[in-house]
């Protein structure tokens, strides 16, 4: 009978981790926003690195075995992620910035007086160029534009008319600071 219970009871939380979208739930909590950087980077860097490594599920043209199922419930956390307006408005990166940030120290180090360029080791190629990152997971992390209105609706300090709109404002807005450091 306790085998019984106990197998029961292993069911129905293993349909409440399927059900659940969040770490804690059906809700974002601490423990997502404290992973999100993490597994996001992961999202983008695990497969430029290693063919067939793709954390939010599909498949790339240079590995055809079907990788949408082999971690279902994280491929859905991110996809519940993308739904946050704040962190996929403000705070999620793109595919060609975490592509670029592999050749930029300290990922990967430079030469200096104790190490030669030898000692330190060719870059070598990533997996995927920058076009097949612009394409990575709905454009590289470009931000739909329902989502983005929900986002800045209650913000009157954040442009309706998009991410790009608003970026350009604040260059614009902040010419006066960036022009130094352009001379510099």
């Amino acid at each position: 009978k306790d085998l019984k219970c106990f197998w029961m009871m292993l069911n129905i939380t293993f349909l409440f981790i399927a059900t659940v979208l969040f770490f804690c739930g059906c809700f974002i909590s601490a423990a997502d926003i404290v992973w999100a950087p993490l597994l996001e980077r992961y999202a983008f860097q695990l497969p430029l690195f290693y063919s067939g490594l793709e954390p939010r599920g599909g498949s790339s043209e240079k590995n055809n075995n079907n990788s949408n199922n082999r971690w279902p419930l994280l491929k859905d956390w991110y996809n519940a992620m993308d739904t946050i307006p704040p962190y996929a408005c403000r705070i999620k990166g793109d595919a060609l910035s975490w592509r670029k940030v592999l050749y930029v120290e300290p990922w990967w180090p430079s030469s200096d007086v104790w190490h030669s360029r030898y000692d330190v080791g060719h870059k070598g190629e990533l997996l995927r160029s920058e076009e097949e990152c612009a394409d990575m997971y709905n454009g590289g992390g470009s931000v739909s534009k329902q989502l983005w209105m929900e986002y800045s609706k209650d913000r009157p300090y954040v442009s309706s008319a998009g991410p790009e709109v608003e970026a350009a404002t604040i260059i614009f807005h902040n010419r006066c600071h960036i022009l130094p450091d352009l001379e510099r």
